[in-house]
């Protein structure tokens, strides 16, 4: 009998191990916010003096290299694609577990960019949730931000990638070894022209009951 549970237990570990290396094969990645989460879980403890949270503006705007260099500020960008303020809340909570963040700065694009309570656009939710490590944060994140009817889709990633097999490349097995350097930024070759928007308002909207709370 002890023999038997002896080789159950086993079995359970090495299926976890061989998940948890596949699912870090599968994930998606890229030069966004999906790495630069991951690689916050990987920072020093009590190493980051200055938290930057929000939007894509975030991890494309500010430079923590800079911030270091001019004024030895070490800082990084816990920012994800269309952040929600909910999730700017749950990160800050999962950084709060290492770090004894100085000045937190958050950005609030999201509040004027489009209605952000509305749940057609999952990649919304999909960079800034799924890039989170499993943990009582990121359920709650999960259980507040999104239906009910979709829950399966956040709480098990291999809902959504597990067919990411027929795209998979060396990128997906390798990491590049800047992304561990940059801390959070995005670093982006493309130019494009820019049009100058002179329009302010001075419209208010409420907050959803959750945001508020």
């Amino acid at each position: 009998m002890k023999i038997k549970a002896i080789k159950i237990i086993s079995f359970l570990l090495i299926f976890c191990v061989l998940l948890y290396s596949v699912s870090r094969v599968f994930r998606f990645k890229g030069n966004d916010s999906f790495d630069a989460t991951h690689t916050f879980y990987k920072q020093p403890k009590n190493s980051i003096d200055v938290l930057f949270l929000g939007s894509s503006h975030v991890h494309f705007d500010i430079d923590p290299a800079i911030l270091y260099k001019e004024y030895g500020i070490s800082s990084y960008n816990f920012s994800s694609s269309s952040q929600t303020l909910l999730n700017s809340y749950f990160r800050l909570k999962e950084a709060l577990k290492t770090q004894k963040t100085k000045l937190i700065i958050l950005e609030g694009y999201i509040l004027s960019a489009y209605d952000y309570t509305s749940y057609d656009m999952p990649h919304i939710f999909m960079s800034g949730i799924f890039s989170m490590h499993f943990s009582l944060n990121k359920v709650n994140l999960i259980k507040l931000q999104i239906p009910k009817n979709r829950w399966n889709e956040f709480f098990n990633p291999f809902y959504t990638y597990h067919n990411k097999y027929s795209s998979l490349s060396i990128s997906d097995f390798i990491q590049s070894d800047y992304i561990k350097f940059v801390k959070g930024l995005t670093i982006t070759y493309n130019v494009m022209n820019l049009n100058k928007n002179n329009t302010f308002t001075e419209e208010k909207l409420p907050l959803t009951d959750i945001v508020e709370e």
